[in-house]
């Protein structure tokens, strides 16, 4: 995994694919030490590249301590390349994870 945050400054994604964004939204566990296996909720949708590319270049934002969430990419080799394939964002205060997934067709 990379985090450099220079990398997501020129993160660019031209590719001409269908890309399926998947959503799922994780609540803590009673003791609040841990996440819950099953979602609470699951989204699925259909993408443009360019909205893919904003939302990769939008990691390092996400992590800057004034917002306080912390929010990590995961790269991998897919279909479209060695790209981003997974973002988690955990939001303030441990109240929410959610976990995007994207695949490329």
């Amino acid at each position: 995994m990379s985090t450099a945050k220079s990398e997501y400054k020129c993160f660019t994604f031209d590719r001409s694919c269908t890309v399926t964004m998947k959503t799922e939204r994780f609540e803590p566990t009673a003791s609040g030490k841990g996440w819950k296996s099953k979602p609470r909720e699951t989204e699925v949708e259909t993408i443009s590249a360019d909205f893919y590319q904003n939302y990769v270049r939008s990691v390092p934002y996400m992590t800057d301590r004034n917002l306080g969430a912390n929010c990590r990419a995961e790269w991998g080799y897919t279909k479209a390349g060695y790209i981003p394939y997974r973002v988690v964002t955990i939001h303030p205060f441990r109240s929410l994870k959610t976990v995007t997934t994207f695949e490329f067709d």
